[in-house]
């Protein structure tokens, strides 16, 4: 007789037996549970420039901060019992130039526009990606740095397609222009954030990096989230 087959790999549409259920059980008061929850934290990249921007320091609720800026709860820690253990790092930058059109109106990022226009969101991608470097720090010990910030390129984007039809004067042109930083997702060795561990993310250049326009920067820490079971 053969042997058994090996058991298929876990997917949402292959069912677990009951009888496997128990490290889901989100009802157990007795024990600590896992669950996968990035934690992030967002703020501005001034059109000057900045030498630092450190990360996971104003909590929601604080500085004007909501939950589309950030997830922490505590500023620069986890509440007791919680504890993270990050996995992969993402910087994400959002370029917040828009084009304008032969009108002199503000439209969106594919518009209508001069012909000596400059690609500015890409510029500016390229200048943040290009550029500084990270760190993070857990306690008084920093465990990563790195360099550029493009080696941390986010895992998600903005995708689709544009037709523009009419008539245009002459030196005018339709301009679309989107970019991110790409690359191999940043896995990093598993470090873990105990509870009430103080830790902070900095991004850092060695002088003042100008963009053409402010816009939107953030750190986001892949990884699992301990807390107490209900």
């Amino acid at each position: 007789m053969g042997s058994a087959l090996a058991p298929l790999p876990f997917t949402g549409r292959t069912p677990i037996a009951i009888s496997q259920l128990a490290p889901y059980n989100p009802n157990d008061p007795n024990s600590i549970e896992a669950i996968w929850q990035p934690q992030y934290d967002f703020q501005l990249y001034p059109a000057a420039g900045q030498t630092q921007l450190l990360f996971f320091q104003v909590p929601q609720g604080q500085g004007g901060k909501l939950l589309n800026d950030t997830n922490m709860n505590l500023a620069g820690q986890f509440p007791a019992p919680c504890a993270f253990l990050t996995t992969a790092i993402m910087v994400p930058f959002y370029p917040a130039n828009t084009i304008l059109g032969a009108a002199g109106t503000q439209g969106a990022a594919a518009k209508t526009a001069a012909a000596a226009t400059v690609a500015s969101n890409l510029n500016d991608t390229q200048i943040v990606a290009n550029t500084g470097w990270l760190t993070i720090t857990i306690g008084s010990k920093i465990y990563l740095t790195d360099s550029p910030l493009g080696k941390f390129p986010p895992n998600y984007s903005v995708g689709g397609l544009q037709a523009a039809a009419g008539t245009y004067a002459a030196g005018t042109q339709i301009i679309s222009d989107f970019a991110r930083a790409i690359g191999r997702y940043a896995e990093i060795t598993p470090l873990l954030i105990p509870m009430n561990q103080n830790f902070v993310v900095g991004l850092y250049w060695p002088a003042l990096t100008v963009i053409s326009t402010g816009g939107r920067i953030g750190v986001i820490l892949d990884g699992f989230y301990y807390r107490q079971s209900q």
